[in-house]
């Protein structure tokens, strides 16, 4: 929905005398926030940043009037395209960070918290927030609930849905209501808009019980489409569970209610190196017997570059390595966590023979150095700032975890018969697979070949009873796939989204689409354009094009060729984003949180 610059003024004149908080409706603002993590970009008409929960329903109140799309935005650390849009951007990340109460159990927070920000404030009480995104230092809590993160120990701890206990959200009306597990009888003379969704939905759910129950993939760890299983139980609607995952199509939250989990007492982390990749694929069997919290398996390439960043841990690989499996174990004494580790190792190193190396840790440095080799290798992908690049478009399925094997054989010869290389990073536990294709955007044909390979791999997923989404959300890139995964379901998915939200105001397009089974992946052009390989034959060229001065001199200077590779090798996924000290990162952001003040603005 394109809106011209005489509209774009009369809105923004319009939220001015509505809202206390941030209007952003300039072109560099808008650019900023036109892309995320993903691959895509669209360009809004603006940005609000509100600074309480009474914007959030200004801002709605007038979008519902104007017809304007809202698409609520955290730290923009997704993959899936699912905080773009063409209509005004809410950015939550800005103000609403309050932790509003801490409980024995539980705690209270706004949005815009970030996950790393509210471990660190539960480890003072000796507890934390289960889930653990590979994003943690700088998602917010917002992210999590509209995405239903979940992260590495999911094999134990579960989504974000199974830790949310309320939340405060604005229905469509920019009424607020605090929704928990509702009794879905109401009030007969009840008026209120809560009163009728919750109606509407409890009928909705009732009357479609069989086909939710018949179109479920096999696997349980699945976050494609609307979670509409276990939402009605005992004449209660669980209405946390139902928005949870939603990706802010039916409501937008303004606090949430966790359960909080305490901090294990006994903790060791587990390296086994393999030969072959079929062996490491023998061995998680037996490592899921033990019981661990979670256990992550790299391919070749991923151990490649573990060698060449992880320098300290890059010694106990050698040249022979070809797939790398971590186990983390859980317990509550110190000596079961060593324990439960030094049994793994007796059975796959010393009895079965499957792996090269078996190494065990359970003191802090050591349990980091370990997982230091997966930390390392994911950025390391991106180093390269031209040429093919691994792509985060089909990386979010999963399967079955006992046709775990058969799929990676199966998706390796899909890539032999494309001529694609891909890394593969798994969560053996939960038969997550991250598949993240090399391919040049620059090129067309491989842009064309990008989507038969989506196809090809969904389509085998599908066939396995898999899922496309486990954990990265639908957004923009997998939505053309939701009707294919659901069939006769994905009709409910409308009825749902009609009962939140009939005029499709809530970041529209995702995970139902206008037209189901359209790809529409707009593609930012930084990673379409082709570099300038001669700079221009101007003697000028050779001056800094970028430059600030203040009375100490120059303290930033650029040329162009360095501005485009900069931009080239910046894959937006926001880790510059980060709020903890030790890291060095632009300290304005870190007092005003503004996306203008990351670096990869």
């Amino acid at each position: 929905m394109p809106f011209d610059p005489v509209q774009r003024e009369r809105f923004r004149d319009d939220l001015r005398g509505l809202v206390r908080g941030d209007l952003l409706f300039d072109d560099i603002n808008r650019n900023l926030y036109s892309t995320d993590a993903s691959i895509f970009r669209v360009e809004p008409l603006g940005v609000v940043a509100p600074c309480d929960e009474e914007d959030v329903q200004a801002v709605v109140r007038y979008a519902i009037e104007q017809g304007i799309p809202l698409i609520a935005r955290g730290a923009g650390s997704g993959l899936a395209g699912e905080a773009l849009g063409s209509g005004l951007i809410l950015d939550l990340s800005q103000h609403l960070r309050q932790i509003l109460e801490v409980g024995a159990d539980s705690v209270r927070v706004q949005p815009g918290v970030v996950l790393q920000t509210l471990n660190r404030r539960l480890a003072e009480e000796g507890r934390r927030f289960a889930p653990d995104p590979a994003s943690g230092a700088v998602c917010t809590i917002g992210g999590m609930l509209a995405t239903d993160a979940s992260g590495s120990r999911l094999l134990k701890f579960g989504y974000t849905h199974d830790h949310v206990a309320a939340c405060r959200v604005v229905l469509d009306t920019g009424e607020v209501v605090n929704a928990g597990r509702e009794p879905v009888a109401r009030p007969a003379e009840s008026t209120s808009r809560f009163d009728k969704i919750v109606e509407e939905t409890a009928h909705l759910l009732r009357w479609h019980r069989e086909t939710i129950a018949a179109t479920q993939p096999r696997t349980p760890y699945n976050r494609c489409g609307y979670r509409l299983s276990g939402v009605l139980e005992d004449g209660h609607l669980n209405v946390p569970r139902l928005l949870v995952g939603s990706e802010g199509t039916l409501a937008i939250f303004t606090e949430a209610t966790l359960q909080t989990i305490p901090l294990p007492a006994g903790r060791s982390v587990l390296m086994f190196a393999f030969a072959e990749l079929d062996l490491a694929l023998q061995a998680i069997p037996m490592a899921l017997a033990h019981g661990p919290v979670c256990c992550d398996l790299l391919d070749r390439r991923l151990v490649s570059l573990a060698q060449m960043s992880a320098t300290e841990t890059a010694p106990l690989l050698s040249d022979a390595t070809e797939a790398v499996l971590l186990l983390e174990f859980e317990a509550d004494h110190p000596t079961e966590a060593r324990l439960l580790a030094n049994r793994l190792i007796e059975q796959i190193h010393r009895q079965e023979h499957l792996s090269l190396r078996a190494q065990a840790a359970w003191e802090q440095h050591g349990m980091e150095q370990l997982w230091s080799l997966r930390d390392h290798a994911l950025p390391s992908l991106y180093s390269l700032a031209y040429g093919p690049r691994p792509i985060a478009l089909i990386e979010d399925i999963g399967v079955p975890p006992e046709l775990l094997r058969t799929f990676v054989v199966r998706a390796q010869d899909v890539l032999q018969g494309q001529e694609i290389t891909a890394s593969f990073l798994v969560h053996a536990g939960t038969g997550q697979i991250h598949i993240r294709p090399f391919v040049d955007l620059r090129n067309p044909a491989d842009q064309d070949r990008l989507f038969r390979l989506a196809e090809a791999i969904f389509s085998l997923t599908l066939e396995m009873g898999g899922t496309i989404s486990t954990q990265h959300g639908t957004g923009l890139a997998r939505t053309p796939w939701v009707a294919r995964q659901y069939g006769p379901l994905y009709p409910v998915f409308r009825e749902l989204k009609a009962i939140f939200d009939p005029k499709s105001i809530f970041n529209p397009g995702k995970i139902v689409a206008a037209e189901p089974h359209h790809v529409w992946w707009p593609i930012r052009e930084a990673l379409t354009e082709k570099p300038q390989t001669q700079p221009p034959a101007s003697s000028e060229a050779e001056e800094p094009v970028v430059g600030s001065k203040d009375d100490t001199g120059p303290f930033l200077t650029l040329r162009r060729e360095e501005i485009q590779k900069q931009v080239a090798s910046c894959n937006g996924c926001g880790t510059c984003r980060v709020e903890a000290s030790p890291q060095r990162m632009c300290p304005m952001f870190r007092v005003t949180h503004a996306e203008a003040a990351t670096p990869r603005a």
